[in-house]
């Protein structure tokens, strides 16, 4: 789902045994602005600043508490 929807302007390695992943987008992006749009879709993702210093330009998405269904939808609505 990610190549499918993020990969024209973001990257990200397969986690190996955790329930996140971390996507990096290709360029700098409003993270705190980010956030707020995808609250107001019921989507919440964690910026990357809120676990690391170094973090401007990645995000934190979790998979495991989520159903797969949702998780696509919010996917689809991240593209736009």
């Amino acid at each position: 789902m990610l190549e499918k929807y993020f990969s024209e302007f973001a990257s990200w390695e397969v986690p190996t045994g955790s329930f996140y992943v971390w996507v990096k987008f290709n360029t700098s992006i409003a993270l705190s602005q980010l956030f707020d749009l995808a609250l107001k879709q019921h989507i919440l993702i964690n910026p990357g600043t809120v676990y690391r210093e170094n973090g401007p330009s990645y995000i934190r998405l979790s998979y495991s508490y989520e159903a797969w269904k949702k998780w696509s939808m919010g996917s689809k609505h991240w593209r736009k």
